[in-house]
């Protein structure tokens, strides 16, 4: 699943497209409303469970996933049809970014 365009679950949220998670990697990967896909590192069983069963998936990754995990880039925003520019859609912010 670690790549950009792998098997992801459609959310219903204004900051999260999709959402797909690896458990044998740990490896959680987001793509968000700007087209950006990113992978996040070690993520444990229950965040992915968490963020997938919150009322407020965008909300939610704010609190569990953003600033705690090492992320990488796998696909820049706009190219799959940028819908959004706001700044909250910088999934690192206050993260640890893996090159």
């Amino acid at each position: 699943m670690a790549q950009a365009g792998g098997s992801r679950t459609a959310v219903e949220s204004s900051a999260l497209r999709s959402v797909g998670y690896d458990a044998a990697a740990r490896l959680l990967e987001i793509e968000f409303v700007s087209g950006a896909v990113y992978a996040y590192a070690d993520v444990p069983p229950a965040v992915h469970r968490e963020l997938m069963e919150a009322p407020s998936h965008g909300r939610c990754f704010g609190q569990v996933v953003r600033g705690r995990y090492a992320y990488r880039l796998l696909r820049p925003p706009g190219v799959a049809g940028r819908r959004s520019g706001a700044p909250e859609d910088d999934p690192g912010a206050g993260g640890r970014r893996r090159r």
